[in-house]
């Protein structure tokens, strides 16, 4: 079969290379820095700065789609004379026309990594891990027009461990799919499955993360407020919000209150270190933060020191 990968990053590298180790004829494939930027800042991008994508790409010796969309009249014309059978959708932004994902033989598929119907939309990663859910997983499904919504042709989970964290998510599921990708060609080929149709009352979409998702909420129990610091890395920075001035907060450490402490309240300051009592009687120490600056800012110590209440 004649086979076409769209995407970036690790998924769609592992798509790429499960491919080409299955045998069958890798066509053409094209990067999303062509959606992401104009065509001087992406040519000079790949000559000072040159991405993963680019690397692997060249390193292949892969025929790429030049284009600024797969919505574009030239895309459908490559897709014209490269006549694949597929084309597999790894991590886009565009919202695919019809006419374009009518276009492939057999049909436009999409890998999401979440157990559809729930977590459509972007990065599913963090999202579990915010919501503290026990799996998530990989899907293999034809693109419809709607939002990850079309007909799951393949589906698989895995555990979601303690010490997981958005980029180790993101890993998982991209070594899971190109397992799933060299099974799902063989099912093709063989012709033995049927696409099944998502149940919408389960359904659930989150959009794309924004800086109130990077404040962490205090008046949740430790475990969550750690989920919600895993969940953000790698993507965003996790935030304390202390009235009106903010700290970035990447390492911490959770630990049983040994003390009397209400919620919310500081129970040491140490360099750029705080430790606060949270509502399931653990103290959970913010370890290395620093202050955002802003014009006049103290240094993160002096702040620590004599700008936090008692309370945050």
């Amino acid at each position: 079969m004649k086979i076409v990968v769209i995407g970036y990053s690790k998924m769609f590298a592992a798509i790429v290379e499960s491919v080409l180790l299955s045998g069958h004829e890798l066509v053409g494939v094209m990067r999303h820095d062509r959606v992401k930027y104009s065509p001087f800042k992406l040519w000079l991008k790949d000559i000072l700065n040159p991405s993963n994508d680019i690397s692997f790409i060249k390193s292949k010796k892969l025929y790429e789609i030049k284009e600024n969309s797969v919505n574009s009249e030239g895309f459908k014309r490559e897709i014209l004379k490269l006549n694949p059978d597929i084309i597999f959708v790894c991590s886009w932004s565009e919202k695919i026309k019809k006419e374009i994902f009518q276009l492939p033989k057999i049909g436009m598929v999409n890998v999401h990594p979440s157990l559809l119907p729930k977590y459509r939309g972007p990065n599913p990663y963090a999202q579990v891990l915010f919501n503290n859910e026990q799996y998530t997983g990989v899907t293999f499904h034809l693109i419809d027009e709607g939002y990850d919504s079309g007909a799951i042709l393949m589906q698989q989970n895995f555990k979601i461990l303690d010490s997981d964290d958005g980029m180790s998510l993101r890993n998982k599921a991209a070594g899971l799919a190109a397992l799933m990708c060299k099974k799902f060609l063989e099912f093709v080929e063989k012709g033995v499955f049927a696409p099944e149709e998502q149940n919408e009352s389960e359904a659930t979409y989150q959009k794309a993360l924004t800086i109130s998702d990077a404040i962490l909420d205090l008046n949740q129990p430790s475990n969550l407020i750690a989920k919600k610091i895993k969940g953000l890395y790698p993507w965003a920075k996790a935030y304390l919000d202390c009235e009106g001035k903010f700290l970035v907060v990447k390492k911490y450490k959770i630990e049983e209150n040994i003390i009397e402490a209400s919620p919310r309240s500081i129970t040491a300051k140490f360099g750029r270190n705080i430790s606060v009592a949270t509502v399931d009687n653990k103290i959970i120490t913010f370890i290395d933060t620093k202050l955002v600056k802003t014009l006049f800012s103290p240094s993160t110590r002096l702040f620590i020191k004599y700008g936090l209440s008692d309370k945050i």
